[in-house]
């Protein structure tokens, strides 16, 4: 696995307001498979924005996202969809778990969307990842029956269902008391690690630092790598 972006920029264009520049053109830039990251920034400095991006959600100003050899943004729209449910986790952070379906319905959702089946084994991968995330008795519930922190992890869950070679996590512990936030960001690390996709966790939190092996900061629409 590989992730690499060439001379990607994005500005935000409204009608009637001012154009209003995020990322400046950012080339040469890549992650390889395993490798874990932490992107720093302060709020609006860009972080979604480019995760956005690297997610194939948000196309770029100017400029191409490479994952696995394949430029996102020559593809369409439709296929694209299909690229990313196969290799891409985002762990969004406000979770985005759909209220009517329970935890495993969740989490099997992108599995079929991917594999275009409703097959069973969809149901017993989920189920196993549940247990693995320590919410096995919860699998039949649903999102507002759970605590932040088990819908966290069930978002973790649903993000890695289908064993993706990239995972994107925005603010992961915005929302989490220190603890809780500890533990679930060591929960994800240890998990990427298992399944040996690269991590990119996009935060302001300046307690996650020592965790991360690679740290970039986001400043004036520019990367800056502060260690390797």
């Amino acid at each position: 696995m590989s992730l690499r972006i060439e001379n990607v920029s994005h500005t935000y264009r409204s009608r009637g307001l001012a154009e209003r520049p995020v990322l400046q053109p950012i080339a040469g830039w890549q992650v390889e498979a395993g490798q874990q990251l932490l992107l720093r920034g302060v709020s609006g400095s860009g972080k979604t924005t480019l995760l956005n991006i690297l997610a194939g959600l948000l196309t770029p100003t100017s400029g191409e996202v490479w994952l696995n050899r394949q430029p996102l943004y020559a593809l369409k729209e439709a296929a694209r969809d299909r690229f990313r449910s196969r290799h891409v986790g985002y762990v969004l952070q406000a979770h985005h778990l759909l209220p009517q379906l329970t935890a495993l319905e969740n989490i099997t959702m992108p599995m079929i969307f991917a594999a275009n089946d409703r097959s069973n084994r969809h149901a017993q991968q989920a189920l196993a990842l549940l247990e693995g995330l320590g919410l096995a008795e919860f699998a039949r519930h649903r999102p507002a029956q759970l605590s932040m922190g088990q819908r966290l992890r069930v978002a973790i869950a649903r993000a890695l269902a289908n064993r993706p070679t990239l995972l994107l996590a925005d603010e992961p512990t915005a929302a989490l008391d220190p603890a809780t936030g500890a533990s679930t960001m060591t929960l994800l690390q240890q998990t990427c690690r298992q399944h040996n996709a690269a991590l990119i966790v996009a935060s302001h939190d300046p307690t996650l630092t020592d965790q991360f092996d690679r740290v970039i900061d986001l400043k004036s629409g520019q990367l800056h790598e502060v260690s390797a």
